[in-house]
């Protein structure tokens, strides 16, 4: 799912790709104007391309933190556990006949 501030970028790829197959045929005003769309397109796909790394970062930390809550969750129960539960030594007398 793209945020709102990326969908421009990723519709106007359909459009790049169907104008750079008229560079040759163009006169120069046409493939200056082509090369500044490819240019847009690259930097459109340099910024999408961030947006899924910073995305991946993001789940990242968020796995990292849960997993740190949870051991702490963890641990705070085993000392609860440890402290409730200590185990009771008791001195029995066996004898033997």
């Amino acid at each position: 799912m793209l945020p709102q501030n990326l969908r421009p970028y990723v519709s106007n790829l359909k459009k790049h790709t169907k104008v750079s197959s008229n560079v040759s045929k163009g006169s120069p005003a046409q493939v200056t104007k082509i090369t500044n769309q490819y240019h847009a397109f690259d930097q459109s796909r340099f910024i999408f391309y961030n947006y899924q790394q910073n995305e991946e970062k993001r789940k990242q930390k968020e796995v990292e933190k849960t997993d740190e809550k949870s051991t702490k969750k963890l641990r705070s129960y085993l000392r609860r556990k440890n402290v409730e539960d200590e185990p009771v030594f008791a001195a029995i007398n066996v004898t033997v006949i």
